[in-house]
């Protein structure tokens, strides 16, 4: 299909009574709307030569009209051709449009309606290699003008040649004059010695791993013509990805324009919509009671972050809890290159303090308590602390009861009810031991080191003594339905909280601990018996020697020794197994003078 911009356009028309056209060629309405009468040519002076021609420049959106003006002959008028230059016609030297327009001149000059319009057409039939440019939107003022003479600062032939100046863009019209002609224009700026701009047609890059090239808002999708020496800013834009800005500064040859980089490719997340926040107990914690810090920055919950597509496998993630008594602070790396939710989990902060507790008999009971969070109080009813205190983590805090009051006679007489209507005796210290659930370390892992009655247990109900069992059936089929242990997974389970840090730790008492109890597991019997066979004094250190490892592998897998292996391989094994070590008939309640210096019981060594 013959391109309608490939050829020089042409309206020949003469003054009188306005304008009125003699002939046309190669028009479209995209130009031929501009044509019309110039007012502002009768502001210059044209001097006394009849052979005098002004070219006038007008730069419209799709190219250029140079327009020649020449007296008519034996006339007050003048005879005009409008040539019109595609912006889209790739080049046309200077030397050959000043031909063209001398040719033309010559024919307005000696107008013949036979001769000169076949002359004209034959002149402008050629055919000039094209390309597809993108659009441009000029901002003319309209009434604007400047001139520009020739012949002495340069030829007409180099005006011509370089008919895009950026700073023609501010006038409507441009008048090129002769400077030896004898014309004078005293109105409009002067352009004469302004330096020269080349252009050149810079081609669209192609799409690039999925990235589209844009100039501006626009979508670089056609050639350019741009002023050498200016510089080019191209975006790449990919949707979820960061736009990549590529700049460079235009050459009179070889303008290829740089593509984005593997390496700069930064993909768009949010980070709260995949990365969730947990305790320990698997409950999910609000994203407005953490800080989510994502490779060193902060993000809100609806923010959106871009990351390097090279560092999508491995983020620096960091959460600061809200609640920093009661959470720890948890940093990681995560992956991620998919959707799939990523779990953190938030260890909660030990706050482990110890009481002395006074006993209705006589005597104290150390007991070790850990709250979730700080204590300002004492946390057991019926008690406070000795010369009013506030509970301490360094040292014992020694407790006291609390004298007779209206509200606590109260108190005792409605437990009392409580208590005969179930067949369970009272006495002056029911409302303290039916606090004792308060009192014992929730997390199984310091118990109390004795009854302080037996009576407590027959506080429990059949159907918590039912829960219990029930919990304890899937405690044991989770530890023998899996060989790698989760620090997490098992804190789930109330009964064994702190077992596997126990495991971890090779705190073995505590571990034999739960030998009643998990006598059905296999697994939990294997253990039991790994660790009667060695000394275990001998460990030093944690089982995993990283601290973000929280899986113990069970029975060896592969290379992976296991934690049952790793005990059977230990040196030192008992040579006084026929030793035993019985718990004392006859235990002794330290008291208040001998606390601070042994602020722990003997630790019982049941192997």
């Amino acid at each position: 299909m013959e391109n309608r911009y490939d050829k020089l356009g042409l309206v020949v028309e003469y003054t009188y009574k306005g304008l009125n056209p003699l002939m046309s060629l190669n028009t479209d309405q995209r130009w031929e709307k501009y044509l019309g009468e110039i007012a502002e040519i009768r502001e210059i002076d044209k001097g006394d030569k009849m052979d005098w021609s002004i070219k006038v420049l007008q730069r419209i959106e799709c190219g250029i009209i140079l327009r020649t003006i020449c007296p008519n002959s034996g006339r007050n008028d003048y005879m005009s051709a409008s040539i019109f230059v595609p912006w889209d016609i790739k080049c046309v030297s200077g030397k050959e449009l000043s031909d063209i327009i001398s040719k033309t001149e010559d024919e307005l000059r000696q107008w013949n309606k036979e001769s000169s319009p076949e002359k004209l057409r034959a002149l402008f039939e050629k055919r000039y290699e094209s390309v597809d440019l993108q659009e441009r939107h000029l901002r003319i003022v309209p009434g604007r003008i400047a001139y520009r003479y020739y012949g002495e600062f340069c030829l007409l032939p180099e005006l011509l040649g370089n008919l895009y100046q950026s700073y023609y863009n501010a006038y409507e019209y441009v008048f090129l004059i002769d400077k030896e002609s004898g014309i004078s224009c005293k109105i409009g700026d002067d352009l004469t010695r302004k330096e020269l701009e080349k252009s050149v047609i810079v081609a669209p890059p192609q799409k690039d791993h999925g990235f589209e090239p844009y100039i501006e808002d626009c979508r670089f999708t056609k050639s350019i013509r741009v002023t050498v020496g200016d510089s080019l800013t191209v975006l790449w834009k990919r949707n979820g990805y960061k736009t990549i800005s590529k700049e460079i500064i235009i050459k009179e040859a070889g303008n290829d324009i740089p593509v984005p980089q593997p390496n700069e490719y930064k993909v768009q997340i949010q980070p709260h919509s995949v990365i969730h926040v947990y305790d320990q107990s698997g409950n999910q914690i609000d994203a407005a009671c953490y800080e989510l810090i994502i490779n060193g920055k902060s993000i809100q919950p609806d923010e959106s972050v871009f990351v390097s597509e090279s560092d999508l496998g491995n983020i620096r993630v960091r959460v600061e809890p809200e609640d920093s008594e009661m959470y720890k602070p948890q940093e990681t790396t995560i992956d991620l290159r998919d959707d799939k939710e990523k779990k953190i989990y938030l260890d909660k902060i030990k706050h482990e303090y110890t009481f002395m507790l006074p006993l209705a008999e006589g005597g104290y009971e150390k007991i070790t308590y850990s709250p979730e969070k700080k204590l300002n109080v004492c946390p057991f009813k019926g008690f406070k602390l000795k010369n009013g205190c506030i509970p301490t983590k360094v040292g014992v805090n020694w407790l006291e009861c609390v004298t007779w009051t209206k509200k606590r006679i109260v108190a005792i007489l409605i437990y009392s009810v409580i208590l005969l209507s179930i067949g369970v005796g009272t006495g002056w210290y029911a409302s303290d031991y039916l606090n004792l659930d308060r009192i014992l370390d929730y997390k199984g892992k310091n118990q109390l080191e004795t009854d302080v009655t037996d009576n407590v247990q027959k506080l429990k109900s059949e159907n918590e003594v039912r829960k219990t069992e029930d919990n304890w059936t899937d405690i044991i089929k989770y530890l023998d339905d899996h060989n790698v242990w989760n620090k997490y997974e098992m804190d789930r389970f109330h009964e064994i909280n702190g077992l596997w840090d126990a495991l971890n730790e090779r705190r073995f008492e505590d571990i034999l601990e739960y030998e009643d109890r998990l006598d059905k597991s296999q697994a939990f019997n294997d253990i039991v018996t790994a660790i009667r066979k060695n000394r275990h004094k001998h460990f030093t250190g944690t089982f995993n020697e990283s601290p973000d490892d929280y899986d113990i592998t069970i029975r060896q897998e592969g290379n992976k020794k296991g934690y049952i292996k790793a005990l059977e391989d230990a040196l030192n094994p008992y040579a006084d197994d026929k030793k035993k070590h019985n718990v004392p008939n006859n235990k002794k309640v330290p008291t208040e003078e001998t606390v601070e210096e042994n602020t722990q019981f003997e630790q019982r060594d049941w192997l």
